[in-house]
């Protein structure tokens, strides 16, 4: 018996060391089933890493390809902005030099009607004095020879000759003796005159071909700005009347600052008219077309436009709207307007009220910035009780 209860411990000895190892074997098993898990999910993120540095390669190249095309359009911008710059400063240029070679025409039309008032005067001087002179000759011819003196002579022959020679002395008189040194002096001052005057009139076909040079530079960069708002008058009007059509047209194409412009308009649907039958709708559309056009042409900074769209309905109001939208990225445009279309397009509303008698209101907002507070409030989680 006490052999049996030996062999017992040895047993639960031995039980006992069996369960410890195969709770450290199980231990271990657990472990590298752990560890297992962990490399399957280290490969899983190892591929969705993979996978994202593929999208993000993609993305890259995307945004890459955005820049260079942003880059393209951004140079292909300002080298359209130089472009209209200069042309603008030698539209500047060419304006000033045209007011300074009038200034200068008109000084020199004034100094040479000046010129030829004297020119006159001293021609009518000068023909005085040659017809002094040339009767002077005449009457020197009068004299004859002089007779020539011998013995034969008598005193009371050449008493009598005396005679005769003091009562034709007496008919010439008076005789201006400085009437040879006045003409002296006024051809000589003819000539400086004379010179004078063909000066001028090299300086006065100078101005004169200046001036066509410069009749010549207007005329071409008339027709070339009006050209080209024509074009953008009837793209616009095309926007704005979908199916219409519209241009411009010289009165005089051949001397178009003898002319004035007139604009035929189809709206859609309609048949070509002038403006005088077009309806007020119509007409808002027409002159919203050329302003545009002018814009485009030649942007200013800044538009006041009152009540454009009283005369448009829905659809119109909508074009409008939109187009002032474009257009907002170049010029800021102040808008009076009742109508909810442009209200809601706009960046900025200003509001007028009378709540109190005689007491008048004036009110902003910021339409971006309303939207992105009505966002927040949206995003704010809500406390339920």
């Amino acid at each position: 018996k006490q052999k049996e209860l030996e062999n017992q411990k040895v047993a639960q000895k031995n039980l006992n060391n069996s369960n410890k190892i195969l709770q450290k074997t199980q231990s271990k098993l657990n472990e590298l089933n752990k560890n297992k898990e962990r490399e399957i999910q280290i490969f899983n993120i190892g591929e969705e890493i993979k996978e994202t540095e593929k999208q993000v390669e993609l993305v890259i190249e995307k945004l890459e390809k955005i820049q260079v095309d942003l880059k393209i359009e951004t140079d292909n911008k300002d080298e359209k902005q130089n472009e209209l710059d200069k042309f603008s400063s030698e539209k500047d240029e060419s304006w000033k030099k045209q007011k300074e070679y009038q200034k200068v025409l008109t000084d020199l039309k004034s100094d040479a009607s000046m010129e030829n008032s004297k020119v006159i005067n001293f021609d009518s001087k000068r023909l005085i004095c040659t017809d002094q002179i040339e009767a002077f000759y005449q009457r020197s011819k009068d004299y004859g020879n002089l007779p020539i003196v011998t013995d034969e002579l008598s005193e009371e022959g050449l008493q009598s000759d005396i005679v005769l020679t003091t009562k034709q002395k007496k008919a010439l008189e008076p005789v201006n003796l400085k009437a040879i040194e006045e003409f002296d002096i006024i051809k000589e001052r003819f000539d400086e005159i004379d010179m004078r005057r063909q000066t001028i009139q090299r300086e006065r076909k100078a101005i004169f071909d200046a001036i066509e040079k410069i009749d010549l530079e207007k005329t071409r960069t008339f027709m070339k700005s009006y050209h080209e708002i024509n074009r953008e008058f009837s793209r616009i009007f095309q926007k704005l009347s979908p199916g219409g059509s519209a241009k411009m047209m010289l009165d005089r194409p051949d001397k178009p600052f003898e002319g004035g412009i007139s604009i035929e308009a189809r709206p859609r649907g309609k048949k070509i008219s002038s403006l005088e039958i077009l309806s007020g709708g119509e007409k808002t559309l027409v002159a919203l077309s050329f302003i545009f056009a002018v814009q485009e042409f030649y942007p200013a900074p800044f538009y006041v436009l009152d009540e454009i769209d009283a005369s448009l309905d829905g659809p119109n109001v909508h074009r409008v709207s939109m187009l002032l939208r474009e257009f907002s990225a170049q010029a800021q445009f102040l808008v009076i307007s009742h109508r909810e279309e442009n209200i809601v397009n706009a960046d900025r509303i200003y509001g007028v009220a009378m709540q109190q008698s005689g007491i008048t209101d004036i009110f902003s907002v910021d339409l971006e910035d309303e939207a992105k507070r009505l966002l927040d409030l949206e995003d704010v989680p809500i406390e339920q009780n």
